[in-house]
């Protein structure tokens, strides 16, 4: 009995710097702007929570359902207490609940669960996490700590030290108590004031308290109280679980400090919680901390889903599987063609050529589109009007705009930010770019050889922040079009924006490009194409880019969403390995390059020489000194000149006299 009272205070002591920090006893969630005074880390950049934008979430492949070993022993033998910030469910020692994943180097072991929830007054903030600006009405937190270390300051240096499980909770409407919770509930209001302790008698399984699916969203952040330690790898489970109105009455009956003595109460009676006086302000709630920037950090996501095959129809060509690029020459003839696009640009096997180079843009390049935007499953097309007026004139011949559509690759989260498989179609020098847009136009009018019907201008997509991007044009001109994602998220989907992006800005503004004849880089993969392929890339922010990671290329009733996290068994090893992730986002839609055979390629130099973004500080300085050189050499004609002419007036005789000594030390001084 000793023994385990003595881990419980132990366990207590150990992690109450989770919750506590550096002068713990006097932080707030009143002054949270004020922590980092107190505890420095708090105004670090990879803080906790955050807002997850759905859209730009990536789904990673690597990560798979959590392995929850152990998850089905119940809570009982656990100590609630009340620390003045939550109310904290301490974990039995003598029970082991431990957490691992398919991405995961190492096991963690639980430690502790505490919540954070809306306060009674309060209009809709509760979570601290919140999702596409939304937030609920509760947050849980399972904190585990890495294998084998037990103190927060042995981890507090290591990105991923700390591992812990959010789960939200929402109130439903006329909703019933939800058993688990309330068994948690039962105990925890027995600590209404701050350091009030409850022993959990009767609970509930660690897994009762998980959503069923087993979606998640994951990223790198901080502990979301003082010390805020830089060393929690978050999981944030997508789905949240429903809980009464009554229960979260339950949580906003706490309170926050010890009661004031009650003077008019009997000194000889028994004195518990109940016999002293809270302040009216006194509740425990809306103990939650803003959200905090990314800078800069990805969010990755794993989705507990499957595909109908009922409803799935088989694709005649697709990127991957059976009907990948290798095999559409056996329904389509000419993929197996000479002519074939897209191609790899060998720098040194291209010599530029004297010709002008400048493509004559009709006006309407510069104007504002409009058009329907569909997801074909292929990619993301946006079909122009054609009263637009959109075309260009290359050696008399005129090319009208058809559609825009792109092509990227797949990415995961690695140590220096996004990893990417291939992305572009059109290859320079055997590197791909993280994506490609295609401009497609068709000849007006039609006729000729055939072999220049279709011309193609292709722009290279490169990412960077957008607080280092060079022009916001680019970006802002790709938003215009990402902005109907979620209308386009799944095969088939259509939007019409009316206020569509001007072509131009998509241009680079050093405008060097490839030429090459070549074919529709998808079947029919005709041989009908003019290339005008822009040596450059433009860039956008890769906020933008992480937008086209999250369309699906199947129908939405395609998409089954399973229960996953619940029926995991301790005993039974399982393939989270789900292949339904990889089948189903539009990723990887690039087609290798072919051979170039015995074509050839023409490299247009632009007259223009533009300083690349990364070079922006060498041009600042650059033009300081000739600014300098110049401003030297005026004033030193000036000078000489006005001694010139000082001579020249000595020698005539008509001049007045001053003190020579005095105008030589203003020269030397100058």
């Amino acid at each position: 009995m000793f023994l385990s009272k003595l881990r419980v205070i132990i366990s207590f002591v150990c992690f109450y710097a989770l919750t506590k920090g550096v002068r713990s006893s006097e932080w707030k969630y009143s002054e949270t702007q004020q922590w980092y005074k107190d505890a420095p880390q708090c105004g670090n950049s990879a803080q906790s929570p955050i807002n997850i934008d759905t859209m730009t979430a990536l789904p990673d492949a690597r990560l798979g359902v959590l392995k929850l070993m152990n998850y089905s022993q119940t809570l009982s033998g656990g100590q609630f207490i009340n620390n003045g910030h939550s109310v904290q469910l301490n974990f039995p020692k003598d029970k082991s609940f431990r957490l691992a994943g398919n991405e995961m180097t190492e096991t963690y072991t639980a430690l502790q669960l505490h919540f954070h929830w809306v306060g009674s007054g309060s209009d809709d903030v509760g979570s601290e996490h919140s999702v596409n600006g939304h937030y609920y009405d509760a947050e849980m937190h399972i904190v585990h700590i890495k294998d084998p270390y037990t103190s927060v300051d042995d981890v507090k240096s290591m990105q991923d030290g700390l591992a812990v499980i959010g789960v939200f909770l929402k109130v439903k409407p006329n909703a019933a108590d939800n058993p688990y919770f309330q068994m948690l509930l039962d105990t925890a209001k027995m600590c209404v004031s701050k350091g009030e302790t409850a022993n959990l008698e009767n609970g509930p399984s660690l897994i009762s308290l998980i959503p069923e699916s087993a979606s998640y969203y994951r990223y790198n952040g901080s502990l979301t109280t003082p010390p805020c330690y830089e060393t929690v790898l978050w999981t944030i489970y997508q789905n949240p679980v429903i809980i009464s109105k009554q229960q979260l009455d339950s949580f906003q009956s706490l309170k926050k400090t010890k009661p004031e003595p009650d003077e008019n109460k009997d000194p000889n009676g028994y004195d518990d919680h109940a016999s002293g006086v809270h302040d009216k302000n006194d509740e425990l709630g809306d103990n939650y901390r803003p959200v905090q920037p990314l800078n800069g950090r990805i969010v990755t996501a794993f989705f507990d889903i499957d595909l109908s095959k009922e409803v799935k129809e088989p694709d005649t060509w697709h990127y991957e599987g059976r009907n990948a690029p290798d095999s559409w020459s056996s329904t389509y003839e000419q993929c197996h063609g000479k002519h074939q696009s897209p191609i790899n640009f060998i720098s040194e096997n291209i010599n530029p050529t004297t010709e002008t180079g400048s493509l004559e843009l009709s006006s309407a390049y510069h104007e504002e589109t409009s058009g329907q935007i569909i997801n074909n499953g292929h990619t993301i097309m946006y079909k122009v009007s054609e009263d637009v007026g959109l075309y260009f004139t290359d050696n008399k011949r005129t090319f009208q705009v058809v559609q825009v559509h792109f092509h990227w690759g797949s990415g995961k989260v690695g140590e220096k930010g996004i990893e990417l498989i291939g992305g572009s179609e059109h290859t320079v020098d055997g590197k791909h770019f993280p994506m490609e847009m295609h401009i497609v136009h068709k000849k007006v009018p039609e006729g000729g050889d055939g072999n220049d019907n279709l011309a193609v201008i292709a722009v290279f997509l490169d990412y960077k922040e957008k607080n280092v991007l060079e022009s916001q044009s680019a970006d802002d001109a790709l938003q215009l079009i990402t902005k109907s994602f979620d209308v386009v998220n799944y095969l088939d989907e259509e939007d019409h924006i009316s206020d569509g992006p001007k072509l131009y800005d998509f241009f680079p503004k050093n405008k060097t490009y490839y030429r090459y004849m070549g074919s529709l880089t998808t079947p029919p993969c005709s041989e009908t194409v003019m290339w005008t392929v822009y040596k450059y890339p433009v860039y956008v922010s890769t906020e933008c880019f992480l937008t086209f990671q999250s369309l699906y290329k199947v129908a939405y009733d395609q998409i089954v969403t399973l229960n996953n996290t619940r029926s995991f068994s301790d005993t039974t090893e399982q393939d989270s390995e789900l292949l339904a992730m990889k089948e189903a986002f539009l990723v990887d839609n690039y087609r290798p390059t072919q051979p170039l055979g015995t074509r050839s390629v023409t490299l247009y130099i632009h007259e223009t020489v533009i300083i690349d973004q990364g070079d922006q500080t060498m041009q600042i300085i650059l033009w300081t000194v000739l600014g300098l050189v110049v401003f030297v050499a005026i004033l030193t004609a000036l000078l000489c000149c006005n001694q010139k002419k000082k001579q020249s007036t000595k020698s005539s005789g008509d001049y007045t006299r001053g003190e020579p000594v005095e105008e030589v030390e203003i020269i030397n001084s100058v």
